[in-house]
């Protein structure tokens, strides 16, 4: 990845809506045996700005939507589609490629992206197939009895206990499966 620095500015760079004495983020990626791009920036760069593979940035642009979301199903599934998206181009490219050159470095390593966004997509999916699946507890209706009445205030007591032990399950699988989404999304192919 490039080397990100950050500086302060000389002069006004309007397109980047930085004026002289602005600090700003400066980046120089080389994109070609003899030429390169320059970033500027008031913000930090996400790391899918700081790549010139097409595949790299789909995929971790896909895992910053999904890390500033609220990480739920549609989240999960909306994740699943871009990597899956991203995986279908490396497809679309090896495919295109002569057949000598697929069995390269080149086209091996698109061949590997290719698999690898597939089986994260797939998984991704199951992950979101399962928060549809989970169906939060109802909390127990009513106000607490009289203590006089002990059955009715031990039902309604264990009742609640219930009730609650549900929720801190449902909130435990909530989140294995944002992390493990997460762990999906973190394990990008080279």
């Amino acid at each position: 990845m490039a080397k990100v620095e950050k500086r302060k500015a000389r002069k006004d760079y309007p397109e980047d809506g930085i004026k002289a004495g602005d600090e700003y983020y400066y980046v120089q990626m080389k994109t070609g045996q003899r030429s390169s791009k320059v970033m500027r920036s008031l913000k930090p760069f996400k790391p899918s700005q700081l790549t010139t593979s097409s595949f790299k940035s789909a995929w971790l642009s896909a895992d910053e939507a999904f890390s500033d979301s609220p990480q739920e199903g549609e989240d999960i599934r909306a994740a699943a589609d871009a990597i899956r998206d991203a995986g279908q181009e490396a497809r679309d490219a090896f495919d295109n490629m002569p057949e000598g050159l697929q069995q390269g470095d080149t086209g091996q390593m698109l061949e590997a992206r290719a698999d690898k966004a597939e089986e994260v997509a797939d998984a991704l999916e199951e992950l979101a197939s399962e928060w549809d699946d989970l169906e939060e507890p109802e909390e127990p209706s009513g106000s607490e009895p009289d203590e006089a009445d002990e059955d009715a205030h031990d039902a309604w007591e264990t009742a609640q206990d219930d009730y609650e032990t549900a929720r801190q399950e449902f909130e435990s699988e909530q989140e294995r499966i944002k992390d493990e989404a997460t762990d999906l999304l973190s394990d990008m192919p080279d």
